[in-house]
C-alpha cells in the first residue's frame, strides 16, 4: 500500500497545484471535539492507543503530533498547522458518523481504518509543512498504510480544504475497498464496481482520462466506446486500478455532492456540474450511491463536528496543539502569568521568554508556510 500511496500523492502533486508552498496567514480557528495529543500522550488507553513501537518510529521520523477522530490517525510535525489538522479530523468524521450522532455509520469500515494498538494496522494521514517532511511517512512502521496529507502544495485557504479532503476522501475509501472489495476494490478494472465504471469512461467525453495516462489516438470518444483499460503511461503513471479508479471515483463523489464551492481536481473530460455527472454515471453506481449500506457523502461537508462523548479522540488532556504554558511567570513574577501576557499583547509579549511560552496569547502558533 506504499506504492498506492506514492502514486496517488503524485497525483496530487502534478494535478493539483504546482507552486511554492504557501506564504499566506494563518488557517482559519477551527472548532473541534478531537484533540491533538504530544506523541507520548497519544499512546495512552483512553487516548489514540498508539502501539508503543508504532509511536517510536513517529517520533523517529519527526512526527510529534497526533489527533485520532474515532481512533482513525492523523499524525503531523511541530510546525503544521493545528487548525488545519483540526479541520482534517472532522472531516473525516463527517464521512464516518454522517448524521454526527457519535456513533460510526460502519462499524467494520471503522475496524479497518482505526489504529487502536494494533501494531501493523490501520490507516493514517500523515502531515507536514513540505513534501520532505511528509516523505518521512516512508520511513514509519506499525501501520497498514499512510496517506501524506499534500496541504503544503495549497495556495489558499480553499486550496488547503480541497485537497484535505481529496486526501482523506482516499484513505477512508481503502477502508471500503476492505470491507466490500467488489464495490470499492482495485485489484483490476473488472472486478468492482467503481473500476468497472471508470473503466467504461476511459477517454471518452463527457467521462474519463487521467492526464498522466495516454490515451489512443483519436480520443476523447464518443459514449460507450471506451479505450481500454489500463492505459498505457504518459506524462507520468495513473494507469493501474489503484491509482485509475481512486481518482475517478474521488471526482465522482464530489460531482454527485454537488461540491462546487472548492477547486477540487477534475479531469480534462470529466462534467463540470452535478446534473451532468448524472446524466454521465451508470444506473449501478447512481443506485450503490444512494444506498444507505455504504454511507457514501451526500451533500457538501461542513468540516464541522460537534458530538463529543464517548468518541475516541475527544478525551484526556491534550498537550499536543499550540497552547498557553500555564507554568509560565514573566521573570518569575506570580502575577505576570500567560493570562496576564493576553491582556495586552501587544507590549507584553516583548517580556522576558513570553512570546515563547505564552503562545496562543502571542499569536505564535505554527499556522504560516
Amino acid at each position: 500500500m506504499k506504492e498506492l500511496n506514492a502514486i496517488l500523492a503524485l497525483t496530487i502533486i502534478v494535478c493539483h497545484v504546482s507552486g511554492a508552498f504557501s506564504d499566506l496567514g494563518c488557517f482559519p480557528f477551527t472548532k473541534s471535539p478531537f484533540k491533538i495529543y504530544n506523541i507520548k500522550q497519544g499512546k495512552k488507553q483512553n487516548k489514540c492507543r498508539l502501539h508503543p513501537d508504532l509511536a517510536s518510529s513517529l517520533k523517529a521520523n519527526g512526527f510529534t503530533k497526533v489527533v485520532c477522530p474515532f481512533g482513525i490517525l492523523m499524525v503531523a510535525t511541530q510546525k503544521y498547522p493545528d487548525e488545519l489538522l483540526k479541520y482534517g479530523a472532522n472531516l473525516i468524521a463527517n464521512i464516518i458518523d454522517s448524521d454526527n450522532d457519535g456513533v460510526p455509520d460502519d462499524e467494520d469500515t471503522l475496524d479497518a481504518l482505526a489504529h487502536l494498538g494494533r501494531y501493523n494496522h490501520g490507516f493514517s494521514l500523515v502531515c507536514g509543512i513540505s513534501q520532505s517532511e511528509e516523505r518521512e511517512e516512508e520511513n514509519i512502521e506499525g501501520l497498514d498504510y499512510t496517506f501524506s496529507c499534500q496541504t503544503h502544495k495549497g495556495t489558499s485557504e480553499d486550496e488547503f480544504r480541497a485537497i484535505m479532503f481529496e486526501e482523506a476522501f482516499h484513505m477512508i475509501n481503502d477502508g471500503w475497498a476492505y470491507v466490500y472489495p467488489d464495490i470499492f476494490g482495485y485489484d483490476n478494472f473488472q472486478d468492482s464496481l467503481i473500476c468497472r465504471e471508470t473503466a467504461s469512461h476511459q477517454c471518452i467525453s463527457p467521462g474519463w482520462w487521467h492526464p498522466e495516462n495516454q490515451c489512443p489516438d483519436g480520443a476523447p470518444f464518443n459514449p460507450g466506446n471506451p479505450a481500454s483499460s489500463p492505459l498505457l503511461p504518459g506524462d507520468g503513471d495513473c494507469t493501474d486500478a489503484t491509482c485509475d479508479c481512486f481518482e475517478f471515483y474521488r471526482q465522482a463523489v464530489t460531482l454527485y455532492m454537488g461540491w462546487d464551492a472548492l477547486p477540487f481536481w477534475y479531469s480534462d473530460y470529466m462534467p463540470t456540474t452535478k446534473s451532468e455527472f448524472l446524466d454521465m454515471a451508470s444506473p449501478e453506481l447512481l443506485e450503490m450511491m444512494a444506498n444507505p449500506i455504504y454511507n457514501q457523502p451526500q451533500s457538501p461537508l461542513s468540516g464541522v463536528y460537534t458530538k463529543k462523548k464517548n468518541i475516541r479522540g475527544t478525551r484526556g488532556n491534550s498537550s499536543g496543539a499550540c497552547r498557553n504554558n500555564f507554568k509560565f511567570r514573566v521573570d518569575g513574577d506570580p502575577d505576570k502569568s500567560c493570562k496576564w501576557v493576553k491582556q495586552e499583547p501587544s507590549t507584553r509579549c516583548n517580556e522576558n521568554g513570553a512570546r515563547t511560552a505564552c503562545k496562543q496569547a502571542c499569536d505564535n502558533c505554527p499556522c504560516s508556510w
